[in-house]
């Protein structure tokens, strides 16, 4: 959340900003024709009310009349906000974004969605309050599952996603950026190294575009494709990702490849990306990726056990399952020299538990 006096309305073909008299259009309209169209009707909008809009990618497809009656219904509650706001005595909420149901239809109820599946009846009629031509089909239990939306979620998480020729990209968040590296895996169908990395690089720049709207993955990012000699080879790539871009409802800037042949883009943020959402920070390694050795766990328990308190007779010793064939109890009872009973029942592989008895 953030504070500001930059206030906005949104609507689903157009954007009301009380405070301000400036007229946007999407970029995603990129016809002249549209653009030309849709800024006398932003210009109409402003004149009439004094305020200003951003028109919507939605707005392309829309009338005229739906547009102007969508710019009432804002400018209404719009009126009734003020209204509030001068009544108030203390401080209190005065407008709450609607609800996620809503804001998804708003949002994505868009020209090119022929039908939507849903596993609640309930949800028919609130759909056709946006849109009377969409087909609307209802089937019973798990939607996601019966879609195999679930086996794509899984998919779409994994740290490696496999391309079809072949090659996969690998997909890392730091604290500053998102860096994705393309890799050819086994692919050698071909022995010209240009044509090979221009077709892996080509199907990467398509599924990189795809999993960034999918996971929502935003700030910079920086992609390392396979290594490509030639100035056309690198454009076709930049062409390629900016045609797949255009997909996405979040403003994407790409600035071209490095001296270092990687290519860097931004991704606007907006809201918490999927993995935010649906995965948390691994309790084993803190999130690090990678835990301990065996042998370096192995070490510091040697090095426990060489500190026996004095004046015990036995010690029992917890250590995760994988230890079982890396270490002997006739080995620690070398180090430890007391009775020894080894459990492996501990839970964090990164670790072990150490209780003395006398």
């Amino acid at each position: 959340p953030q504070v500001t006096t930059n206030i906005s309305l949104p609507g689903r073909y157009v954007v009301l900003m009380p405070f301000s008299r400036s007229i946007g259009v999407s970029r995603k309209i990129q016809d002249s024709e549209d653009r030309n169209r849709l800024k006398e009707l932003g210009l109409k909008l402003r004149e009439k009310y004094s305020c200003g809009f951003i028109i919507r990618t939605a707005a392309a497809e829309a009338t005229e009349q739906h547009i102007y009656e969508e710019s009432e219904l804002l400018i209404a509650k719009w009126s009734e906000l003020v209204k509030e706001f001068k009544k108030a005595k203390k401080v209190k909420l005065l407008y709450k974004e609607s609800d996620s149901d809503e804001f998804l239809l708003r949002e994505f109820l868009k020209q090119g969605v022929d039908e939507v599946v849903t596993n609640s009846p309930t949800y028919k009629e609130l759909i056709r309050n946006y849109s009377k031509n969409i087909r609307i089909r209802v089937i019973d239990g798990d939607a996601f599952e019966e879609l195999g939306i679930n086996e794509e979620l899984k998919r779409v998480l994994n740290r490696h996603i496999p391309l079809p020729s072949g090659g996969e990209i690998v997909i890392d968040k730091t604290e500053a950026m998102v860096v994705i590296d393309v890799n050819s895996g086994h692919f050698t169908t071909t022995s010209d190294h240009e044509e090979l990395s221009e077709q892996i690089n080509a199907e990467a720049a398509v599924e990189i575009a795809r999993i960034l709207r999918l996971r929502n993955l935003g700030g910079i990012i920086i992609i390392d494709f396979i290594d490509m000699r030639s100035e056309k080879s690198r454009n076709k790539i930049i062409e390629i990702m900016k045609k797949e871009v255009l997909k996405d409802r979040n403003r994407v800037e790409i600035y071209g490849f490095t001296q270092l042949g990687l290519l860097e883009m931004t991704r606007k943020r907006t809201s918490k990306s999927l993995d935010e959402r649906l995965t948390t920070i691994c309790p084993v390694c803190n999130g690090k990726g990678t835990i301990p050795s065996a042998e370096l766990v192995i070490q510091q328990l040697f090095n426990t056990l060489q500190k026996k308190p004095k004046d015990v007779s036995e010690v029992i010793i917890k250590l995760h399952p994988h230890f079982k064939d890396k270490i002997t109890k006739e080995e620690i009872k070398k180090i430890a020299k007391v009775n020894v009973h080894v459990h492996f029942t501990h839970v964090n592989p990164s670790n072990f538990e150490v209780t003395w008895k006398k």
